[in-house]
């Protein structure tokens, strides 16, 4: 299907046995954070979509990566996003549009932080609503400057961690095992 087309897409939401992708080696979640918002938002408003949640969860994701690596352009595809989804009236957007919002206030640091609060900047960015087979966040490494917060359960092949400025709460992100 054209990602573009909207009414392909409205179909594809509607029904709850339809694949958007037919392609199997194709990752459908990532297709799906790139498609228009003005598309997707009112899917994920209506409370009859059965994919809305869906739909949810790989804006999370599309939009969380986007945070961890820190672009400044995809920082502003995240702002916009946080901006429409506020203008909707369900809950779940409401509430996704807050996490935008906190999730760009720690990209862009937000002053001194202690272990509890690296603790908390971890959560919030490595544990976006598709990663729930992950536990939680640890602190792995501290010096004078720095925390390193990083998803519970890592193994030595696969790691994602933030290295968090105890001075100014900005992080940087970095994983292996991709």
């Amino acid at each position: 299907m054209s990602i573009y087309d909207e009414a392909t897409v409205r179909e594809w939401a509607y029904d709850p046995d339809r694949p958007m992708i037919d392609d199997a080696d194709q990752d459908e979640d990532l297709t799906i954070g790139l498609l228009p918002l003005a598309i997707l938002l009112p899917l994920v408003d209506d409370p009859q979509c059965p994919k809305g949640g869906y739909i949810l969860q790989c804006l999370d994701y599309h939009h969380a990566n986007l945070i961890r690596r820190g672009a400044d352009y995809d920082v502003a595809e995240t702002r916009t996003a946080a901006v429409e989804a506020a203008q909707y009236k369900h809950d779940a957007l409401q509430e996704w549009a807050r996490r935008l919002e906190r999730l760009l206030a720690f990209r862009d640091g937000i002053g001194p932080v202690d272990i509890q609060q690296a603790l908390v900047i971890g959560r919030e960015v490595l544990l976006d609503m598709s990663r729930q087979f992950f536990d939680d966040v640890e602190v792995k490494e501290q010096s004078q400057t720095s925390f390193v917060v990083e998803l519970a359960g890592a193994t030595s092949t696969y790691w994602e961690r933030l290295h968090i400025d105890k001075a100014t709460g900005r992080f940087l992100f970095s994983r292996s095992g991709f």
